[in-house]
């Protein structure tokens, strides 16, 4: 049993259930980065990625996480919502599998999730939008920097680390909640002509899109369904992966999956366990192992 169709069946399902809960509730959404890129070229999962991304205009994240009722199947993960929960970004979390990060503790259930990101708006003058996301970089740094002994054992370089040390300082000294309504204050902005995704895990400007980007919307194809996607999805391809975007890369430089998955459950008529062997503490050492238990 390959254990990306297994991620892959999974999360479609979530997805599914949120394309229509928002159809339902009047919330508009849209597929973003590897997922957008992967209705774009493969009309569906790019086949190595283990993961979907969704988008969402600040007014329609609100709704979202207002209106949202947790079910026996999906939980919402939401800063404002879990105290232990830090990051600038929703997940849509699967209560029937479980995932163990290298990064994550056990203060919530983390399963197979889908990502909701808020784009909001930034200044039109790109150079005051970039003083902007350094503002936000900064205080999403502290709230991330929770515990010590994470910090301590964290691979980032030591200049890294001295940033998350301070920022561990002011996240004790402030205390969580404080620091969080610091953190909003940074991403939440008067209506511009410009959006970006702030917690992005990429280049800054490479998710800094037009407003009307995410305001004119149209579905595509993505497996067996179809989902909502830029009209322009061309235009914000080329902004995040250049002209080339359509080419498939060299076999040899793709490394299945993005994240750093140290164990996954996934509960069905069997159990799907995929435990990973670290060696020498490098992601490109790691060995995997997949077995089925009934």
């Amino acid at each position: 049993m390959d254990y990306l169709k297994q991620v892959h069946q999974r999360e479609y399902q979530i997805l599914e259930y949120i394309d229509k809960f928002c159809e339902d509730n009047n919330i508009k959404y849209f597929l973003i980065v590897g997922s957008l890129l992967g209705a774009a070229r493969h009309d569906g999962f790019i086949p190595w990625n283990d993961d979907i991304d969704l988008g969402m205009l600040r007014e329609d994240y609100e709704i979202f996480l207002q209106l949202w009722k947790d079910t026996r199947k999906y939980i919402l993960l939401e800063g404002q919502l879990q105290k232990d929960y830090t990051l600038a970004f929703a997940k849509i979390s699967d209560l029937n599998s479980k995932v163990v990060l290298d990064y994550h503790n056990d203060d919530f259930h983390l399963g197979l999730s889908i990502d909701v990101f808020p784009f909001d708006y930034v200044d039109d003058d790109y150079g005051v939008a970039l003083k902007e996301i350094n503002k936000f970089l900064f205080w999403y740094t502290v709230s991330l920097s929770k515990r010590i002994k994470d910090i301590i054992k964290d691979r980032a370089r030591f200049e890294s680390k001295i940033q998350k040390l301070v920022g561990y300082l002011i996240n004790k000294f402030l205390g969580a909640n404080r620091v969080k309504r610091i953190l909003r204050k940074t991403m939440v902005h008067d209506e511009t002509n410009t959006v970006a995704n702030l917690a992005t895990g990429y280049e800054f400007k490479k998710e800094v899109y037009p407003l009307d980007f995410t305001q004119n919307l149209i579905r595509h194809k993505f497996e067996q369904g179809s989902f909502p996607i830029f009209s322009q999805y061309k235009k914000a391809l080329e902004i995040q992966y250049g002209p080339k975007w359509m080419e498939i890369p060299d076999p040899s430089t793709i490394r299945g999956g993005n994240h750093d998955i140290l164990e996954l459950s996934i509960l069905m008529a069997m159990k799907l366990y995929l435990k990973q062997r670290e060696s020498n503490r490098c992601k490109e050492n790691l060995e995997l192992v997949y077995y089925l238990q009934p």
